[in-house]
């Protein structure tokens, strides 16, 4: 069973609260809570408009990527959030093994689309916060994207 994002949201606060200090904790909360919703709703949407999405998205620059030179060709790396799959090629490219982890049925059969000679890839269709890595491939992962 998968952490709710409005719990997850609760347990950050109270990760990154500074020692004794105390906070009007429901204000905050509900702001969390009000985001999450927001954040799924506009995830939503890009999902009903992927082929516009992937159109009008911008590539990414090629020095995004420079941080991972340090791992080897097939190093496993989680990539979350992978839309339509453009920074999805650019792991590719660099040797990587990918599993691409994505909320959107449509953004990910496009990606699967752009990708579909590719072996060294999985996608997961669901929510980062739901993912379990032992169901989908690599137990640990050199980086996350």
């Amino acid at each position: 069973m998968g952490v709710h994002a409005n719990h997850l949201a609760t347990r950050r606060v109270e990760e990154f609260r500074p020692p004794g200090r105390r906070y009007r904790f429901g204000t905050f909360e509900l702001a969390c809570r009000t985001m999450a919703k927001g954040y799924r709703a506009l995830g939503a949407l890009f999902d009903q408009v992927a082929a516009d999405y992937d159109a009008g998205r911008p590539d990414y620059p090629r020095w995004l990527f420079g941080g991972l030179r340090a791992l080897p060709r097939g190093a496993a790396v989680l990539e979350v959030g992978c839309g339509t799959g453009q920074a999805t090629g650019r792991l590719l490219e660099r040797g990587y093994r990918v599993v691409a982890v994505e909320p959107g049925a449509q953004m990910i059969a496009f990606a699967r689309a752009r990708h579909a000679a590719r072996r060294a890839l999985t996608f997961v269709h669901g929510r980062f916060e739901d993912f379990e890595p032992r169901r989908s491939g690599p137990r640990s992962f050199a980086a996350l994207v």
